[in-house]
């Protein structure tokens, strides 16, 4: 990704990730994680999820947003933005896969067993 791609999209996703800090309720969460999905999809032809400086905190949010005791609509939208992401590292076949993994893998895993079986069969 090119040095201007790349901050114009760490700068939006940044603003997207900043506007959590504000949410009060789970219904907070839903808008943002439909935003950030949205940003992944047009961009996931040119971003390097490897070279996103705020990948950590990307990771951090959709940690929160796993919550057991959100509905399951914020855990989809969550999974899709995975997919998009776990993607984006098979496609390029990133030399450091699990360096990336890592990021995704310490609420991905465990949050599995929540899942209801409709969902699962999704993923």
């Amino acid at each position: 990704m090119a040095n201007k791609e790349l901050e114009k999209f760490e700068k939006k996703m940044l603003s997207i990730l900043n506007s959590s800090a504000n949410a009060k309720a789970w219904s907070d969460l839903l808008p943002m994680t439909k935003e950030i999905l949205s940003h992944l999809k047009k961009n996931q032809n040119v971003i390097d999820f490897s070279e996103i400086s705020t990948k950590h905190m990307l990771a951090k949010r959709l940690a929160q947003c796993l919550n057991p005791e959100f509905p399951n609509g914020v855990h989809e939208v969550v999974l899709d933005i995975y997919k998009i992401l776990i993607n984006n590292i098979m496609m390029r076949q990133d030399m450091k896969l699990m360096d990336n993994l890592g990021y995704m893998h310490v609420a991905y895993f465990p949050f599995f067993h929540t899942l209801l079986f409709k969902i699962k069969t999704n993923f």
